[in-house]
């Protein structure tokens, strides 16, 4: 598998599970802070990996 096809696998996968989570019966009260909790998650995988970068220099 390139990398590519793993990237694009990985965001398929990721979208269909964002998908099922909006569709689900949870109201849009309890998924806000559920999503924000994920953003939060991703926003601190960014600063790790610019983190990261940073160090190698």
């Amino acid at each position: 598998m390139t990398k590519e096809q793993y990237t694009e696998k990985l965001y398929n996968q990721f979208s269909t599970i964002l998908d099922k989570f909006m569709d689900s019966d949870i109201t849009g009260n309890e998924k806000e802070p559920i999503l924000e909790e994920l953003k939060f998650m991703i926003d601190e995988k960014i600063r790790e990996i610019h983190y990261d970068e940073f160090m190698e220099y």
